[in-house]
C-alpha cells in the first residue's frame, strides 16, 4: 500500500464513492458517518496507522433504526468489500466500517 497523502476533503475513489451513493438508495435513512480522512483527523479518530480512510477506499457506515445490519453488511460484500461491524474481530460497536483496500483501483 502507497503512504498515505494527506487529503484534506471527504472524496472517496470514484469506484467506492459509487458503491456508498448505492447503499445509500438502496437503505433510506443509512448514514455515511466517515469517509476518507486526512491523517490529522484519522489521529483524532483513533484510527490505524495505515487505515484505508487514509487511501480513500474505506467509510463507516450507520443503519437506520429497522434496517437488518446484516443485510447491510452483506450488501458491500457482496460487491467486494471486507466489512466489520460490531462483533467481529477488529470490529466497533455502532458501525459498519466498509474497506474497499486492495479490491478497487488497485490500492
Amino acid at each position: 500500500m502507497s503512504t498515505p497523502t494527506n487529503y484534506n476533503d471527504t472524496t472517496l475513489l470514484p469506484a467506492v464513492e459509487k458503491v456508498a451513493q448505492q447503499s445509500l438508495a438502496m437503505f433510506p435513512g443509512l448514514q455515511i458517518t466517515s469517509r476518507a480522512r486526512s491523517v490529522d483527523r484519522n489521529n483524532a479518530a483513533g484510527g490505524a496507522s495505515d487505515s484505508s480512510h487514509l487511501h480513500r477506499v474505506g467509510f463507516d457506515v450507520v443503519p437506520a433504526a429497522g434496517q437488518d445490519w446484516g443485510v447491510v453488511k452483506q450488501f458491500y460484500q457482496a460487491r467486494g468489500a471486507r466489512v466489520l461491524g460490531p462483533g467481529d474481530p477488529g470490529g466497533e460497536p455502532g458501525h459498519l466500517h466498509v474497506d474497499y483496500r486492495g479490491m478497487i483501483g488497485g490500492q
